[in-house]
């Protein structure tokens, strides 16, 4: 639902920025979405910009989010590799055949993202900590900055942001700070 609200503010803002009158249907609606490429996830977003706003657009084409940056850069086919909270790789061949690797999300993986580097640098943090791992290079100012970006008085505290505060966005925000003092 969020998301269908999103996806109606921003094409009501893109139609008066284009000085298009807000209220005339758009002919069609293309959305490359994260998630895009599953026909459930399709319907719901279709079903939930009918449900809110039916006079958004005349038709509308749902896919996943990697498709969009390679038919805008590449006519014939091409690669994309979305590396932000997430990651995903999608080739697409002048054939229309793909190939697709990641995107599974921060429980089967998503290696490369914002998130995933900021989980390994918490958990480094941690099994150095707990006496599980070894480092060849001292880690004090990655430990300094998980605490305090945390702000976390002591290691315990770490827990209500892995559980009762979860939040992947937020996770992956340390990833900002971490390259910060690479």
């Amino acid at each position: 639902d969020g998301c269908v609200r999103v996806i109606t503010d921003l094409v009501h803002q893109a139609k008066e920025k284009a000085g298009l009158d807000p209220s005339l249907p758009l002919e069609a609606l293309g959305m490359s979405l994260s998630g895009g490429e599953q026909p459930e996830g399709q319907e719901r977003i279709k079903a939930g910009l009918l449900s809110i706003k039916p006079s958004i657009s005349n038709s509308y084409h749902v896919c996943t989010d990697t498709f969009g940056p390679i038919a805008a850069a590449f006519p014939s086919g091409g690669m994309v590799l979305i590396s932000g909270t997430g990651s995903n790789c999608e080739l697409v061949n002048p054939d229309g055949t793909t190939h697709r690797c990641g995107g599974w999300g921060h429980m089967l993986g998503d290696e490369g993202s914002a998130y995933w580097i900021s989980h390994c640098a918490i958990k480094l943090v941690y099994d150095i900590g707990d006496g599980f791992r070894t480092s060849p290079h001292d880690i004090s100012v990655m430990k300094n900055t998980v605490y305090s970006f945390f702000n976390l008085k002591e290691k315990f505290d770490i827990l209500d942001y892995l559980y009762e505060k979860f939040s992947k966005d937020e996770i992956a925000k340390l990833c900002e700070r971490l390259a910060a003092v690479a």
